[in-house]
């Protein structure tokens, strides 16, 4: 197995609002996608949907919605809507059903965490979460305020 180890790159736009943390130069031959928003898919759920629009406002303010990225923001949206769905019917049946072995957790309990999980680990990757929003917060004042406007506007 020929993977990578440790943490995948943050891309650098990320890097240069969060400063210098590491001390270590920046990646100066990123590639960049063509500034071009993605489309919504059409077979999107009405949960999946709204939190299409709720990201992509949110992408689009930070400067970082690129079509490039519709896939990931496909999987995001779907993974809220399946934790929505879960949580949903847990607030109907309950977390636990009864079987000739004892109460036994239901399957959507294990769905449920499985998307808030998956949820989680793409929302980083655009900075939605609220870790990845405070390091930025944190770190964005140690960048120069024209630095900091040139990469917003970029």
């Amino acid at each position: 197995m020929g993977g990578r180890l440790g943490r995948p790159p943050k891309p650098l736009k990320l890097q240069m609002l969060e400063g210098d943390t590491g001390h270590r130069a920046y990646a100066k031959q990123e590639p960049q996608p063509a500034n071009v928003e993605p489309d919504m898919p059409t077979d999107l759920d009405t949960v999946a949907a709204a939190e299409w629009q709720r990201v992509t406002m949110e992408l689009r303010a930070m400067g970082l919605l690129y079509r490039a990225d519709l896939n990931s923001l496909r999987l995001l949206c779907e993974a809220w809507a399946r934790y929505m769905a879960a949580s949903a019917a847990l607030k109907l049946i309950g977390p636990v059903f009864a079987s000739d072995r004892g109460p036994m957790p239901r399957p959507e309990v294990k769905q449920e965490a499985d998307a808030l999980a998956q949820y989680i680990r793409i929302s980083e990757f655009f900075a939605l979460n609220p870790v990845a929003r405070a390091r930025l917060a944190t770190k964005k004042d140690r960048t120069p305020q024209g630095e900091l406007e040139r990469l917003i506007k970029a």
